[in-house]
């Protein structure tokens, strides 16, 4: 899993997911691609503890 903060408001990640458990004959993993967006940067406003 990784993360690059291109521009102070837009973050773009990629995710692997491998099975390692007996489901692997089955199921190659997954991938997931992320984007994220911050609109009103620059705005005083709260910001989850969970923001990642």
């Amino acid at each position: 899993m990784f993360e690059i903060q291109v521009t102070p408001e837009l973050r773009i990640g990629y995710a692997r997911d491998f099975t390692l458990s007996a489901i692997r004959d089955y199921s190659a993993g997954s991938n997931e691609i992320l984007i994220g967006f911050d609109f009103g940067q620059g705005i005083s406003a709260k910001r989850s503890p969970r923001y990642f």
